[in-house]
């Protein structure tokens, strides 16, 4: 795979205006966040396993990262709003943006404007914070049917409390849509994606257009080098195993 390393020269750096240059890393940090947790949801549901064990703990992972995602997502909207939205950054960003990123980041003004959109939800109750009192509530729900489980491996790495997940899983799900897991696995999925490739995909836009102004030498952003990584793996081969030796 060909990689291109961009080596940033203080002195380019420093001449950024200062409130600009917290932008520009701000947005840098919250994208790589971003992304790695992205990357972390797709590789959660690659290479399904036969083992019913390693089936339980893989969908427990799976519902783990979106929750973790949702907060991030919530977390870089407020810092949008405090590095962006009417600050001069805006106004000299905003007019370079092409059009396709300024419909993203409409879209992502749009769905943070509803108070009680799912991603806020889910951050509050689920994710940065804990609301007790769901978990309570959905264990008066819990039956035979669950098959609630602990399972104790001789590292501490791998002791996984699988009735956790499941009762504080299902209560997010019945938050999201009562009664309805399914449907509501598939908003909680479709939404944080969603919403996180918008961000992904402004945060990209806004760092492009900062970098070709500020770093950029005879048209060329930084003069790249080029170098290959050898032996880089598909990401629909990456899986990540809870239990290890």
């Amino acid at each position: 795979m060909k990689l291109y390393v961009m080596h940033i020269e203080r002195h380019k750096f420093d001449g950024v205006p200062e409130v600009e240059k917290a932008f520009y890393i701000n947005m840098g940090h919250l994208r790589n966040e971003l992304m790695v947790l992205v990357k972390f949801l797709k590789a959660s549901v690659n290479k399904p396993s036969d083992n019913p064990i390693l089936i339980d703990v893989q969908m427990a992972q799976t519902f783990l990262i979106p929750r973790i995602l949702a907060g991030k997502v919530w977390e870089g909207w407020q810092l949008v709003k405090q590095l962006y939205i009417g600050t001069p950054v805006r106004l000299g960003i905003e007019s370079n943006l092409t059009q396709e990123l300024k419909v993203a980041f409409r879209e992502l003004e749009q769905y943070f404007k509803a108070k009680k959109n799912l991603i806020n939800m889910v951050r509050n109750r689920f994710a940065f914070h804990y609301d007790p009192s769901q978990i309570k509530k959905q264990l008066k729900a819990v039956d035979e049917t669950d098959k609630l489980k602990i399972y104790i491996g001789e590292k501490e790495a791998n002791i996984f409390y699988q009735m956790s997940e499941t009762i504080a899983t299902k209560a997010m799900l019945d938050a999201i849509e009562p009664g309805n897991f399914e449907g509501a696995n598939t908003k909680l999925m479709k939404e944080v994606t969603e919403v996180s490739r918008l961000f992904i995909r402004f945060c990209d836009g806004c760092l492009l257009h900062m970098s070709d102004n500020y770093l950029s030498h005879d048209g060329l952003i930084l003069d790249p080098e080029e170098v290959e990584l050898p032996d880089t793996p598909s990401r629909d081969e990456v899986a990540v195993p809870f239990f290890t030796e």
